[in-house]
């Protein structure tokens, strides 16, 4: 009895048609998401093959145009290599023939320069021997007066150096005198021997007289000026020596030579 009622349950007219219905939304369900979409990417995937035979074929044809296309440009550019080569030949010995030119060029004048530096060598030698034989005679004048100078000699060289300041122009003396004014430092006085009082007096009376009498020398020796002395004021130097004089007739010397 209870195995009849479940039969009769099973095949009850609802449950048939919900089972119905139910099988009818899946079939739309499947036709909606499943079978729909599967469709369309076979679609789209037939599709995608056919453009990529067509683009296949598409890079066959370019790739035999391209061929094509080398072919003809290997035959241009052999032609264009044999007529190059063929300019490059020509060129070559046109070349050939140029460099052959400037080499002759090249020989005579470096024969003219060459000639030209035996001549200054000539010259710079004849310069040098008289350079030498002025240092020379420089040095042997230097030693004579070595032997003559003194403090006698600073002296007498000291009293023409207050002579050729009095015979300045007024607007150089003037400026001397401004430059002894305006710098602060000491006068400063190097004589070849040690300064004696004539000398002191001598110089600081004429100076005196000259650029004013705020002047404070100070005195200095220096042997290497044979005889006689240089004065500092500010940045001016007076000096009446014989090293300077016999250095200044040294470049003269120098210079008339050349």
């Amino acid at each position: 009895p209870s195995t009849g009622r479940l039969l009769i349950m099973e095949l009850d007219p609802l449950t048939i048609i919900l089972e119905i219905i139910n099988f009818l939304v899946l079939l739309w369900i499947l036709q909606r998401f499943l079978f729909k979409p599967i469709r369309n990417a076979l679609a789209r995937r037939q599709e995608q093959q056919a453009q990529a035979l067509q683009e296949a074929e598409s890079r066959e044809q370019k790739a035999a145009e391209l061929e094509q296309r080398l072919q003809t440009e290997l035959t241009q550019w052999e032609q264009n290599a044999a007529r190059r080569q063929q300019e490059l030949q020509t060129q070559l010995q046109q070349e050939k023939a140029k460099i052959l030119t400037r080499v002759q060029e090249a020989a005579a004048a470096e024969k003219t320069r060459l000639e030209s530096l035996r001549q200054q060598d000539a010259a710079q030698l004849q310069q040098q021997l008289r350079q030498q034989a002025s240092a020379t005679a420089a040095q042997l004048t230097a030693t004579m007066l070595r032997r003559l100078a003194g403090p006698e000699l600073d002296h007498a060289l000291a009293r023409i150096l207050l002579e050729d300041l009095r015979q300045l122009p007024a607007t150089e003396l003037q400026e001397l005198k401004q430059v002894a004014a305006s710098d602060h430092k000491p006068l400063v006085i190097t004589v070849a021997h040690s300064a004696n009082d004539g000398l002191k007096q001598t110089l600081e009376g004429g100076l005196n007289n000259l650029l004013g009498p705020s002047l404070q020398p100070q005195y200095r020796t220096d042997p290497d000026l044979i005889s006689g002395l240089r004065i500092k004021i500010g940045s001016r130097l007076l000096h009446t020596n014989l090293a300077d004089e016999l250095k200044h007739f040294t470049t003269e010397s120098a210079d008339d030579a050349r």
